[in-house]
């Protein structure tokens, strides 16, 4: 099947329902791995979607955020689908979506045309790229079921108007990000602000 730009796209029925609550909790290992390696590639946004992530779950009225798995405002499962070349939407310029390839296909490539790259994209597969600024697509598969569970965030959860800046982060900022995350994590990651602080 190949999904077009003005095919619809299904959201999430309700997160408040018990089966989607369940989901994300099963989803808990894997939305700490992709934490794990955003905060390697790209500490500021990690931590910026951090604090978000605090900031929604501290006031949220209802419990679907505090089960939510990651850091990565959203989620998307591409399965069987060809995916044409696109760039992400709604996304940061500099920001990196991260793309899991999971199921029981044998090989799949993922291209990036403008670059001129091709990626392995079979099963166990973890790839990174600024989905807003990279077009990238993934052909046909060899082999059975292919997903793609796509980690990503949206501006309209990590905005200057929530207080929240990634392009550039002051030493006070970073102090508030420590506040969430604790010193020893931030110190790993800005060892030079720290050690002057």
């Amino acid at each position: 099947l190949l999904q077009l730009p003005h095919d619809k796209t299904h959201m999430t029925k309700n997160l408040l329902e018990k089966e989607s609550i369940n989901f994300l909790d099963r989803m808990s290992e894997h939305g700490y791995l992709m934490d794990c390696i955003l905060s390697v590639i790209h500490p500021e946004l990690f931590l910026a979607a951090r604090l978000s992530m605090e900031q929604t779950q501290l006031g949220a009225y209802n419990a679907a955020p505090r089960h939510w798995p990651t850091c990565f405002t959203a989620m998307a499962l591409v399965v069987n689908r060809l995916t044409p070349a696109h760039t992400d939407q709604g996304t940061g310029k500099r920001w990196f979506d991260i793309l899991t390839s999971a199921g029981r296909h044998k090989e799949a490539i993922l291209r990036t045309p403008d670059l001129g790259y091709m990626f392995n994209y079979g099963p166990g597969s973890v790839i990174a790229l600024c989905g807003a600024e990279v077009t990238h697509e993934v052909g046909m598969w060899n082999g059975f079921d292919r997903i793609c569970l796509v980690n990503l965030m949206k501006r309209s959860m990590l905005c200057p108007s929530r207080g929240i800046f990634i392009d550039r982060m002051s030493s006070s900022r970073i102090q508030q990000y420590t506040e969430v995350m604790g010193s020893d994590f931030a110190a790993s990651v800005y060892p030079n602000i720290f050690n002057t602080m």
